[in-house]
């Protein structure tokens, strides 16, 4: 790191210029040594971000982030959402022209394969980064799926199995796996049940998001819910204590380690977070 910041201090285009000018009108350096100067300052300028980059690379993906195998419109759509809150992710895309595709995109994703091992060493990965395997080929997915639990002793992994058979084969791996045929049941049930919420819940997607907060702040433990200065762009969805789970009311005590499901904006989120998530 300390390396990566020698290169951007090294880059002092006005100092090192004016100080040749001087020397330049005191006569202590020829025209042509000025010229040099000024010429490697400008390569320097130029150079120093770049080295900082290379250097400094392994950095900007050093903590929590989500690693997806395969650029597909899914893979896509989870590191635009991930963005969106806040959540680093990097996609690993072995396809080229579908690797400018989603760079042009603005989109962090690597040119390589899921079932290479050295991938995995470059991205620096960790036991809490989540590994999100969505290539698009069935077999293929399962084939990085045993690689990473098997070689890499990976936990964090999630993927759609494409048939019961491959079904049964990742979950005997531990791998989390995504039941699509539940997903569309619950879909086709909210656009019988309740089309005008679910529509517009699509149609904010962008914009709102659910996630779960831990209640970890003293200040309110054993304050209602009515009492907590909650942002009017959130609302709570569901309170879990222990193995229970309930819609809680204005009347609802919080307790420490409560967690609570809400759902609002990402801003609102935020604050609501550093209300009951500081210790």
């Amino acid at each position: 790191m300390s390396l990566a910041g020698g290169f951007l201090l090294a880059a002092h285009l006005g100092l090192v210029i004016a100080a040749s000018s001087v020397g330049l009108e005191l006569g202590a350096i020829t025209p042509g040594a000025n010229s040099s100067f000024i010429i490697m300052v400008a390569i320097t300028c130029f150079a120093s971000p770049f080295m900082y980059n290379q250097i400094n690379k392994k950095k900007a993906f050093a903590d929590d982030h989500t690693i997806i195998i395969g650029g597909s419109s899914v893979g896509v759509l989870l590191s635009r959402r991930l963005k969106m809150n806040g959540k680093a992710s990097l996609i690993v895309e072995n396809d080229k022209t579908r690797f400018e595709e989603i760079k042009r995109n603005g989109l962090d994703i690597v040119l390589g394969d899921g079932m290479d091992q050295e991938v995995y060493k470059k991205l620096n990965l960790r036991s809490n980064n989540y590994v999100v395997v969505l290539t698009g080929s069935d077999h293929k997915d399962m084939q990085i799926c045993e690689m990473l639990r098997k070689e890499l002793h990976h936990e964090r992994i999630i993927s759609k199995p494409g048939d019961s058979i491959i079904e049964a084969k990742m979950l005997s791996l531990g791998v989390n796996i995504l039941d699509a045929r539940r997903v569309l049941a619950s879909t086709i049930e909210n656009l019988i049940l309740r089309p005008s919420s679910y529509r517009s819940l699509i149609e904010t997607f962008e914009n709102f998001s659910v996630e779960d907060i831990t209640v970890l702040s003293s200040e309110v433990e054993g304050k209602r819910v009515m009492d907590i200065p909650l942002h009017k762009d959130a609302m709570i969805m569901l309170l879990t204590r222990g193995n229970e789970k309930y819609v809680p009311h204005g009347d609802s005590y919080l307790k420490l380690g409560d967690v609570i499901t809400l759902f609002g904006t990402a801003t609102a989120i935020n604050e609501i977070r550093k209300i009951i998530s500081q210790n």
